[in-house]
């Protein structure tokens, strides 16, 4: 497995909404260590701006070149309700939400700097055919770099358009949806806290797991693009953070690990293993990973997915314990 560690900078963390009932703004370094829990999501509806398979369904189009110019990445996520984002907890990208449950979450890179009032946001009830929030401007500067905000759930079931504008030029379009209930079209699951635990192959250690780790979880980034440069430090900060997924697109995504450590992991203590659910044996059996690994954010990506189609299990061990086991797919 090839390693590439990588850390970086946030400009700033903020909260993206047209109601802004709060404001986060977190700055740090994150070191490239090695990573956490795991969530999965069985499935993603997850639409981005400019880059939309669907666009005719939306009201409106963005404008893809300013968009180029401003962004990086500009996409909603979540995280369970009463929970903020910041570089330890990052949203998982979706475009459904449910009420009671969810925090609802903004997630962007910026190339430029964007001046106070240059900024505007809105949401539109496509149901209504109407603005829920009109257009209003964020009275702020925003640096260029990584940003995210968390901010509670604040629309009533149904269907939406998450916009924003720069300089009153339609720039992002994210179609996303409430519901009531139960999520029907995504599952999450976390490695020693499975509902579902029968369905893997072998159950981690809860113990070991909570003794070592704070999160240890798989991301993708688009092909070719890695994690930013070593800034030195002990947590990540969000600039070209992996998205939280158990899907990954061979010809599309790189294949990422995240993790922060409670405590260091002496060199010979850590091993990694892939399961082939298919085959019911290992595609790679305990490979060491070899390097020191110091309490705080951990990372690694890499170039290429480098598992054929099939639905898989990352398994991390420590000693001869096993910690980690997150199902994944690739398509």
């Amino acid at each position: 497995m090839k390693n590439k560690k990588s850390i970086y900078k946030i400009s700033g963390i903020l909260v993206l909404l047209i109601f802004i009932l709060g404001f986060i703004l977190t700055s740090c370094a994150g070191q490239n260590k090695t990573a956490a829990e795991t969530t999965i999501l069985q499935s993603e509806t997850t639409t981005t701006t400019a880059e939309t398979s669907s666009t005719e369904q939306l009201s409106e189009q963005p404008d893809k070149a300013k968009y180029d110019e401003y962004f990086t990445e500009f996409y909603l996520g979540k995280l369970p309700q009463g929970t903020d984002a910041n570089p330890s907890n990052i949203p998982i990208k979706t475009a459904v939400f449910v009420i009671s449950e969810d925090q609802f979450c903004t997630v962007w890179t910026q190339k430029k700097d964007i001046p106070s009032g240059s900024l505007s946001l809105a949401i539109y009830d496509t149901a209504a055919k109407k603005d829920f929030q009109p257009k209003t401007a964020f009275a702020m500067d925003l640096n260029s770099g990584g940003h995210m905000g968390s901010e509670p759930l604040g629309y009533p079931s149904g269907k939406y358009e998450y916009k924003v504008y720069i300089d009153n030029v339609l720039v992002v379009v994210i179609p996303f949806e409430v519901r009531n209930g139960e999520k029907t079209t995504e599952t999450e699951t976390t490695s020693t806290q499975t509902q579902g635990t029968e369905q893997l192959s072998e159950q981690p250690d809860k113990a070991k797991y909570d003794e070592y780790f704070t999160e240890f979880y798989l991301g993708k980034l688009p092909r070719g693009q890695q994690f930013g440069p070593y800034l030195g430090g002990k947590h990540f900060d969000p600039d070209n953070m992996p998205v939280k997924t158990a899907v990954f697109i061979a010809s599309k995504d790189e294949f990422c690990g995240v993790a922060i450590l409670k405590k260091d992991i002496p060199l010979g203590s850590f091993y990694i293993s892939v399961y082939d659910a298919g085959a019911k044996k290992d595609v790679i059996t305990r490979a060491l990973f070899s390097q020191n690994l110091t309490a705080g954010d951990f990372g690694w990506a890499e170039d290429s997915i480098g598992f054929p189609t099939g639905k898989y299990e990352y398994k991390t061990y420590i000693n001869d314990t096993l910690v980690v086991v997150i199902p994944f797919e690739v398509r």
